[in-house]
């Protein structure tokens, strides 16, 4: 006999703290090695944001693979469930296609960062995410 699973809400994405933002503006759009010198050059300029930075990465690495392990199970299942304050962690968003269009095809995407810029003095933030397939097969068994 299977016993049934017990799907875990998952967490929200708390806002990030200023010097996270002003961290992903520095470094946008730039290559790794790059940024690796612009983070360092960071650090030393202002050394509070180290701890503050490295935190909430930290933080957004563990909710970002809390919310993998279970995100599929739950939407499966049809039992999504948060946990926390913040940004709910999936969304079922609208795909474009090579054309930039919208086409009506829609996709379960989980949240895993965000990039910030500047345009114009205006702060910009964009999601990023990785797809979920809550329709696989490997899913059968929780269905309702």
């Amino acid at each position: 006999m299977v016993e049934k699973i017990q799907v875990e809400p998952l967490t929200r994405i708390p806002e990030p703290p200023e010097s996270y933002i002003e961290f992903k503006c520095l470094i946008y759009g730039l290559d790794d090695e790059v940024r690796q010198h612009v983070l360092k050059g960071l650090y030393k300029k202002n050394p509070e944001w180290k701890k503050e930075i490295s935190s909430y990465m930290v933080r957004l690495y563990h909710i970002k693979n809390h919310n993998m392990s279970w995100a599929e199970m739950a939407l499966a299942e049809d039992h999504l469930r948060f946990q926390g304050s913040g940004i709910p962690p999936v969304e079922k968003i609208e795909i474009r296609e090579s054309d930039g269009k919208k086409h009506g095809q829609s996709q379960w995407m989980l949240i895993v960062d965000f990039d910030y810029w500047r345009e114009d003095d205006e702060l910009k933030r964009r999601k990023i995410y990785i797809p979920l397939h809550p329709e696989f097969e490997r899913y059968d068994a929780i269905r309702k």
